[in-house]
């Protein structure tokens, strides 16, 4: 992950694979987003993070988003980098941020601190 190692160089960076992706365990079934995003929320106080600028990328960006509106405080502002939906839904995660999520680079809430 050449971001996530020049990111390192000035900020503490965490690289997550959720299970049933790269180098992660077979949990045995598909997770849903929701779990996805609960275990994702489980990590992060293990991991001694948060709230957390977070970052995301293809179905990561929906996973990041959807831990955005289910555990807000963990979350400072998202980073969602080719994200992708068919078109926007009622319901669906980035229909609840009222953004598009179909964009290459969506950078929400962040500020200077």
């Amino acid at each position: 992950m050449p971001l996530a190692a020049e990111l390192a160089a000035a900020y503490r960076v965490g690289v997550v694979d959720l299970p049933g992706f790269g180098l992660s365990g077979d949990p045995g079934r598909t997770l849903t987003l929701p779990e996805l995003s609960d275990w994702m929320a489980d990590w992060l106080p293990v991991a001694e993070a948060g709230p957390v600028v977070l970052g995301g990328n293809s179905f990561g960006c929906q996973v990041a988003t959807e831990i955005a509106v289910r555990h807000p405080g963990l979350v400072r502002c998202l980073v969602l980098a080719t994200s992708f939906t068919a078109r926007p839904q009622p319901g669906r995660p980035a229909d609840r941020l009222g953004k598009r999520a179909d964009q290459s680079l969506v950078v929400t809430g962040c500020r200077a601190r």
